[in-house]
């Protein structure tokens, strides 16, 4: 790429906390992430290995970032909690059956989450949510100080994912798997949006359940 005469970086973002494992606690269903039961460290080599030869071929540096570490980036507590206020409205076409928005946080002590977040508790201002574990009981995470403990199922974390990118200075490309292809993708995200992302699909990226990539071009 540097024959064009552009320094082009690329961070690429993996999601590790997509469901590792799933169970039903009295009657609830939750899950524990691929993180926390170990499964996206194992395969974390693959793509490292993958980005390390297509940084050699077209000359273009990159560096890996976690879910963690992305959702800590400036500002993205307020975007929590434009969506914890909106949540009501948001529900009503991203989770028509369940209504109730699936905004999550792992235990901090046994790495639990409430899959649908049925059990949550929302400050008025949406500034707060008390979450529920059926072993250690409830804990609570502020969307100021504790962003990065926030977790979404699919449909949710595209929302964030566009509202947060309507306010950077760079640009912004979402890659999928064809099987993510389709009405809900397009339609029920970019109604929510002004500056709607860009989706590449392929035929599979998803790489032993690591469920997303996500790069960022930096001019």
């Amino acid at each position: 790429m540097k024959d064009t005469g552009l320094d082009i970086s690329v961070v690429c973002d993996l999601w590790d906390r997509a469901k590792g494992e799933q169970m039903t606690i009295n009657g609830a269903i939750y899950q524990r992430s691929l993180h926390d039961t170990g499964k996206s460290q194992t395969y974390l080599p693959d793509y490292e290995e993958i980005l390390s030869n297509l940084s050699q071929r077209y000359e273009v540096s990159y560096r890996l970032r976690l879910e963690e570490e992305f959702l800590s980036s400036p500002g993205m507590g307020n975007v929590i909690q434009k969506v914890i206020q909106n949540r009501a409205e948001y529900g009503k076409v991203l989770a028509p059956g369940t209504q109730p928005l699936a905004i999550r946080a792992a235990c901090p002590h046994c790495g639990l989450v409430d899959k649908y977040g049925q059990n949550n508790i929302f400050a008025a201002d949406g500034s707060a949510v008390s979450f529920e574990c059926p072993v250690h009981g409830r804990y609570t995470y502020t969307t100021e100080a504790d962003a990065s403990k926030f977790q979404f199922n699919c449909q949710l974390f595209n929302l964030v994912l566009g509202l947060f990118h309507e306010n950077v200075p760079y640009n912004y490309i979402e890659i999928c798997g064809s099987d993510y292809a389709g009405f809900w993708q397009e339609q029920l995200l970019w109604r929510f949006l002004q500056k709607p992302i860009l989706i590449v699909y392929t035929s599979h990226c998803r790489l032993v359940r690591v469920q997303r990539v996500q790069v960022s071009l930096f001019e």
